[in-house]
């Protein structure tokens, strides 16, 4: 079974508090959506570690890009 993580568990993810998380999405039946990439790191306030960390989530977990049916699906 895959599963496809939200933006909020990728931003929590980044606080101690939040660190057993970091393991959830390194598992390898998790994804990414481009929407969430776009949202994390499209925030106008993020920091540069933030950023950093981030971006290396992004390079290991894979992305996918929702296609045409699947936002049909969703509407």
């Amino acid at each position: 079974m895959a599963f496809l993580i939200d933006s909020n568990i990728i931003i929590y993810s980044y606080s101690d508090e939040y660190q057993y998380l970091r393991e959830i999405i390194l598992d390898d039946s998790v994804y990414i959506s481009e929407i969430s990439r776009i949202e994390v790191l499209g925030y106008h306030k993020l920091k540069p570690d933030e950023e950093r960390y981030f971006i290396d989530v992004f390079d290991v977990v894979p992305v996918i890009t929702p296609s045409r049916a699947i936002f049909g699906k969703a509407i």
